[in-house]
């Protein structure tokens, strides 16, 4: 087993955010994605349950980030912007979902 599958398998609580030394607490963070999403259903009149749409979510925002190669800087917000084209259905400009 590597660091990386050890680290997959634990529930944490808390991340440490390296830039700036913030530390997040998950469930806000979570709590936070959900209410995005909920917010963008309700302002796109899409047609999924919001827990549907926030595993879609998820899932694409995650693919993103383990797409990258090593140590590869990822934006989130472009991260974000597929997630939002994943729920959607197509690519909405930043600015709408901002």
């Amino acid at each position: 087993m590597t660091g990386n599958d050890a680290a997959a398998d634990r529930e944490w609580e808390a991340v440490f955010w390296d830039i700036g030394g913030v530390v997040l607490d998950l469930e806000s963070v979570r709590a936070a994605h959900a209410a995005f999403v909920a917010d963008l259903l309700e302002r796109r009149d899409v047609d999924a349950t919001p827990e549907d749409a926030l595993e879609t979510w998820r899932a694409t925002v995650g693919d993103y980030f383990r797409e990258r190669e090593g140590t590869e800087f990822r934006a989130a917000r472009e991260g974000y912007h597929r997630g939002v084209a994943a729920i959607v259905g197509e690519p909405v400009p930043r600015e709408e979902w901002r």
